[in-house]
């Protein structure tokens, strides 16, 4: 077992989710996904924060999200994305949002 936290890295720009698993792998154990199904299927409770990009072609950051919460992780979720933030992340249930 990990004495460091775990952060799951989604994106499915492959180059950006390699930077910031590079980035945070010098402090925490890092596992990436690719895409929302694959993060989806990644996290569990080893999962103690998510860095999640918002929008993905397959299954939306918002959607992953919804999945984590119903699933009942507790876990720190990070929307990171390049878009602005409009009125509705008032309603996400995160932790933070990054652009």
């Amino acid at each position: 077992m990990s004495a460091q936290p775990t952060v799951l890295v989604v994106d499915d720009e492959r180059e950006l989710a390699d930077l910031y698993a590079m980035w945070v792998g010098e402090d925490y154990e890092v596992v990436t996904a690719y895409d929302g199904r694959s993060a989806i299927e990644r996290v569990n409770d080893s999962i103690d924060a998510v860095l999640l990009d918002r929008h993905m072609p397959d299954i939306t950051g918002d959607r992953v999200l919804e999945e984590i919460r119903a699933a009942g992780y507790d876990c720190w979720v990070i929307m990171v994305t390049a878009v602005d933030p409009g009125l509705d992340i008032v309603e996400l249930d995160i932790d933070d949002y990054v652009t």
